[in-house]
Order: C-alpha cells, then structure tokens, then sequence
C-alpha cells in the first residue's frame, strides 16, 4: 500500500501534462489568430534575415518549419520520418513495458525484472522519452523541446523515487540495479 506522499510525483506529473496539452492547444488557436497574422508580417522580414545566416538558419529550420519553405539539408528535411519512427518506437515500448508492469499487478507478483525490464529499469520512461524526441523532431516547437526537457528531468526524479520505495518493498531489487 502507498503512503500520502508516494502518489505525490505521479499527481505532479499529471497536472504537469495537462498543462503541457493546454499549451499545445492555445498554439493551435494562437496560430489561427490575428496576432499570428500580424507577427508574421511584422517580423517576417526579421526571420528571413535569420535564414540567411548559418549560425540562425537551422533554428528556423528546425523550430520555425512553417516559415521556412524548403532547405537545401536533406538532413533537416527528413527529420519528420526520422521523427515518426521514434515515436512509433516509443509508443510500442511503452505499451509493452506497460503491460509488463500491469500483468505483474493483476498477478500480484513482486518487482517486474524480466523482459524489458531485464535490460533497463525504467523501459516505459525512457520509451516515453524516446517517443517525446520523436514528437520533437515532428513537431519541432519551442514549447516540446521545453516540454521534453522538463519531462526528461521528471522522469528522472521519478524513478530515483521509485527505485527506492521499490528498494524498501521488494527485497532481491538492490542485486536488480547492480545488474
């Protein structure tokens, strides 16, 4: 059974997810507004003057996709396949680390330590860490790279907190982490 404060990290990062959604979708709305009219036209020419520069042109590459029509970087250019792939990867090792760890639940067994969890201890993390680069390069907005980096610092924190509740539970996970 959990303690108050175990369910803690899981309920900050719920809210810390919802939120990330909310601003995903003010994005949409803000790009469908006036003001995005206005600060394109406004500070258009300001970013073409960006895209001639090496050292700015691939931050509108990247970041800014929707300004920049087309790149002569093949590299740039393919990075929404590139993207796609990771992300279908991490949604299929979430999902099969997920079931793992459910199973084990239903089944009432002790730590997960065996498939996935036989090669990483945290599979469905680092899986959604791996999906979130691939949404990254997708979509590659200021607001995921901020949202992927703090997800990134959440989920270690998180699992520095699991593997201690799960240190003090299970008696054989200290020799799992030495392995």
């Amino acid at each position: 059974s959990q303690g108050p404060n175990e369910n803690t990290p899981a309920r900050g990062l719920f809210w810390a997810s919802t939120l990330f959604y909310i601003l995903i979708a003010f994005e949409f709305f803000y790009m469908a507004s006036p003001f995005a009219a206005y600060f394109y036209a406004v500070y258009g020419p300001g970013l073409d003057s960006l895209q001639e520069f090496g050292l700015s042109g691939w931050l509108l590459w990247f970041f800014l996709p929707h300004v920049v029509a087309e790149t002569r970087s093949s590299l740039i250019n393919n990075l929404q396949v590139s993207g796609g792939i990771l992300f279908c990867i991490g949604l299929v090792g979430f999902v099969i680390a997920a079931f793992q760890v459910y199973r084990a639940k239903l089944q009432k067994s002790d730590a997960v330590m065996g498939g996935l969890y036989r090669y990483i201890r945290h599979p469905q993390y680092a899986a959604l860490i791996v999906a979130s680069l691939g949404m990254l390069l997708i979509w590659p907005r200021f607001l995921v790279l901020l949202s992927t980096i703090t997800m990134i610092f959440a989920y270690l924190v998180l699992a520095h907190t699991e593997e201690a509740i799960c240190m003090r539970k299970y008696q054989g996970y200290q020799g799992y982490m030495t392995r």
